[in-house]
């Protein structure tokens, strides 16, 4: 079943450590998703998301600047970070989604520990599903080494955690699919610390 972002109920964010004493944090915006979810069989679901590296924004210009430019995301060369799920195991309401993670155009695997929330009715008559997310990345491993010398000591990880709405159109009948002009909608909230 397919499901699509809902841009309003939508976020991603993230924090990471600044010179040892303080967290930095700030957001990025979805450029692109699609998503296949059964919420009855999680295995055979599937997930890929963009995120618009250009949108970065920590409150504070000249730091988002410094962000975009050659000596972290390089965004004129790599405008896009990207997920793509390769498998998803489910244990109850928990799971965990392997993936692969491109930042920078170096493309890294990446585990997701995953909670599913549930289904409910939406006020269009469909559904939405909700789910959170986390994970810690290394972003040396990701080609983002400036300033290594300065941040040995703080560590170079990134932790992100991600929850999600998902919508679909109300079915007709326990057997039929939902129609295709019907809205759907997910959400999307990811964070990096």
């Amino acid at each position: 079943m397919t499901w699509t972002l809902d841009p309003a109920h939508s976020s991603v964010t993230f924090s990471a450590k600044h010179m040892m004493v303080t967290t930095v944090r700030g957001s990025m915006k979805i450029a692109d998703f699609a998503l296949d979810f059964d919420p009855d069989n999680h295995e055979a679901s599937s997930v890929r998301v963009s995120l618009d590296a250009a949108s970065i924004d920590t409150a504070q210009e000249a730091r988002d600047q410094h962000l975009r430019s050659e000596d972290f995301l390089k965004v004129d060369e790599f405008p896009t970070i990207d997920f793509v799920s390769t498998r998803i195991e489910r244990n109850g309401g928990s799971g965990r989604i392997h993936g692969d993670l491109t930042i920078r155009g170096t493309t890294r695997p990446v585990v997701l520990d995953a909670e599913f929330a549930g289904v409910v009715p939406n006020m269009q008559g469909g559904e939405r599903a909700a789910f959170s997310a986390s994970t810690k990345i290394d972003r040396e491993a990701f080609g983002l080494t400036w300033n290594v010398a300065l941040e040995q000591e703080a560590g170079s990880s990134v932790r992100t955690s991600r929850s999600r709405s998902r919508s679909r159109p109300k079915r007709r009948c326990a057997s039929a699919s939902p129609k295709p002009s019907s809205p759907s909608s997910y959400s999307d909230r990811r964070t990096v610390r």
